[in-house]
């Protein structure tokens, strides 16, 4: 139960980054405004990879 948890929780992370990430990129170049893309995302993104990678391997 316990990996299960730690699995939605990282698979939450990582939508949270990779959605402001990619929304950032096309906003960019599609619409030429400039985003300042703030580490916290990234981090969100890393972290949520981090804890499915380690999930898994528990």
């Amino acid at each position: 139960m316990r990996r299960y948890r730690l699995q939605m929780i990282s698979l939450m992370l990582m939508w949270i980054g990779g959605i402001e990430v990619a929304a950032s990129f096309l906003a960019k170049y599609w619409f030429h405004f400039d985003f300042r893309w703030t580490p916290y995302f990234f981090l969100a993104l890393l972290v949520g990879i981090g804890m499915y990678m380690a999930a898994k391997l528990i």
